[in-house]
This record gives structure tokens, C-alpha cells and sequence, in this order.
């Protein structure tokens, strides 16, 4: 590709250098971002287990309820502590 452009070898080892560096800080940048996203899912995993047996534990829900009320607060929702059926 670079021998039908008449440019000096040292400009085509430069631009050779250039894209390989690009290429390989793409994948470690890839890497990294799947890393995180993984660990991030772990994490809420555990946390809707957690959460899951604590509400189940006081057996004041049944475990579906218990674990739609994990999964709202693991992903944010303000549900924090145990309401009670009347």
C-alpha cells in the first residue's frame, strides 16, 4: 500500500509505528472497558442475592416479591429497608 506513494522509508516506518500503536491501544482500551463491565454486573449479582435472602429471611415476602424488590434496589430504587404486609 505504501510503495505505490513515493514518501521516504523513515515516514513509512513512523506511520507503520503510529497505526500499530493506535491498534494496540484500541484493544487494551477494550479490554479494560469489558473488565469493568463485567465486574459491574458481578457486583449487582451479589448485591441482589444479598438483598434477595435478607428480604426472604423475615419471611414477610414471598421469594419472587423478594427478589423483584432486590433487583429494584440494586439498580438504584429506594427501597432500603423491610415493609411490612398489613
Amino acid at each position: 500500500m505504501l510503495d505505490s506513494i513515493k514518501i521516504p522509508n523513515f515516514l513509512k516506518d513512523i506511520f507503520k509505528i503510529i497505526v500499530g500503536v493506535k491498534v494496540l491501544s484500541f484493544i487494551l482500551i477494550s479490554a479494560i472497558e469489558s473488565y469493568e463491565e463485567i465486574k459491574e454486573l458481578r457486583d449487582t449479582n451479589d448485591c441482589v442475592e444479598h438483598m434477595s435472602e435478607k428480604y426472604t429471611s423475615d419471611e414477610m415476602q414471598s421469594p419472587f416479591e423478594a427478589k423483584a424488590n432486590a433487583i429494584h434496589f440494586c439498580n438504584g430504587g429506594v427501597k432500603d429497608s423491610l415493609s411490612k404486609k398489613s
